[in-house]
């Protein structure tokens, strides 16, 4: 059963970045399991940025030899940039706990789009670079995605990396998400690498 979820959600992938114009023939699929975890990677290229999306099924066991269930899903896109410019950046949705620090006062960096300000809590180490490199079609692609889908998104050294919230019951929310964070990951990967 967790070979076919995990054989599934591959599939499910590949389908999805084909509707995203990558040629299924120029994917690189690599698996790898222990007693504890499946993985499988998806490495690929478009328009010269390399990407890969990782899939980690944490599985519970009954022995060594029958995997039983999977108790942990997470899917990570990552897309790798030549130049990051030393430009730290962190998107999350926005919690209960970061609205009451900012009742004290407290705020996060704003891009002034008061629904993606509500939304998501940014974190930038740079001053400013923030306001450049999150440009008006990212923002409107992060306010696409669906609360349960998106957990985070980091930029630093020299990659672009999403965390997703996934579990096979809920593969049409992937689905519906994967065109927009695959644009908005290779948009503001280039946007970070060309950053003056």
């Amino acid at each position: 059963m967790i070979d076919i979820q995990v054989e599934n959600t591959k599939n499910i992938l590949i389908n999805c970045l084909e509707k995203w114009n990558v040629n299924k023939d120029s994917l690189k699929v690599k698996n790898s399991k222990s007693d504890f975890f499946k993985r499988t990677i998806i490495s690929g290229v478009k328009k010269s940025r390399a990407f890969s999306v990782i899939v980690y099924a944490k599985v519970e066991t009954q022995d060594q030899s029958k995997f039983l269930n999977v108790f942990f899903w997470e899917i990570s896109i990552v897309f790798f940039m030549e130049n990051s410019q030393k430009i730290d950046l962190s998107i999350r949705r926005e919690t209960a706990g970061d609205k009451m620090v900012k009742l004290f006062g407290i705020r996060d960096p704003e891009v002034y789009n008061a629904a993606f300000d509500k939304a998501f809590f940014l974190k930038s180490e740079h001053p400013y670079a923030f306001a450049d490199i999150i440009t008006e079609n990212i923002q409107n692609n992060f306010l696409k995605l669906k609360k349960n889908t998106f957990l985070s998104l980091t930029a630093k050294n020299k990659d672009v990396r999403f965390k997703l919230n996934y579990h096979p019951s809920k593969t049409s929310h992937l689905i519906n998400d994967f065109q927009s964070i695959m644009d908005i990951g290779y948009e503001l990967s280039s946007n970070i690498e060309h950053f003056k």
